[in-house]
């Protein structure tokens, strides 16, 4: 009796150890959660100067700041970052819902079901039809008059084990309107 006991003691510790060597090593595959605030946009335009009317282009980078890749969901550069417009005050630029490009089928585009990652330290350009180059009214964004206008943005990045946030995480870029 004594040997059978001794033998269902030693079972079931050696159960108990291959079920925490298990979880030892599905926790040790499981991504640590990573930030979203490692993910900052730089943005540029085309030009410093403008008159009334002209075209704005702009080029968008996500840019890791982190020491470690980052994965995130791919979307359409207006999905990735959210441009901020304000005049020479600080007020903020209202957007013009009907510029507001709408953005093709997922599916058709190529968004859907898509990661990307960015290494440490690395950046990736977002592009828009194979264009880097893209137009700031897309993002329904058009200075209304002229004068000095500061554009910054915040990236929208979401994906598995990604934390999201939502702050100001951009250089600012000053330009300007002539009548």
């Amino acid at each position: 009796m004594f040997l059978h006991y001794r033998t269902l003691l030693s079972r079931i510790a050696s159960s108990a150890f291959a079920t925490l060597i298990l979880a030892s090593c599905l926790a040790a595959q499981q991504p640590a959660e990573q930030v979203a605030r490692d993910v900052h946009a730089h943005i540029e335009t085309d030009r410093t100067v403008y008159r009334l009317g002209d075209t704005i282009q702009v080029r968008l980078r996500l840019q890791n700041v982190s020491s470690r890749p980052v994965h995130f969901w791919l979307d359409s550069p207006r999905g990735q970052v959210r441009l901020l417009l304000s005049d020479s005050i600080g007020h903020a630029v209202d957007l013009e819902k009907s510029l507001i490009r709408q953005p093709c089928d997922d599916r058709k585009c190529g968004w859907f079901n898509r990661t990307s990652a960015i290494g440490s330290d690395e950046s990736l350009t977002l592009r828009w039809e194979n264009r880097e180059w893209l137009n700031l009214q897309d993002w329904g964004l058009r200075p209304p008059a002229a004068g000095t206008y500061t554009l910054a943005g915040i990236p929208i990045v979401v994906g598995p084990n990604l934390k999201p946030d939502t702050t100001l995480r951009s250089n600012e870029v000053t330009f300007s309107i002539e009548p």
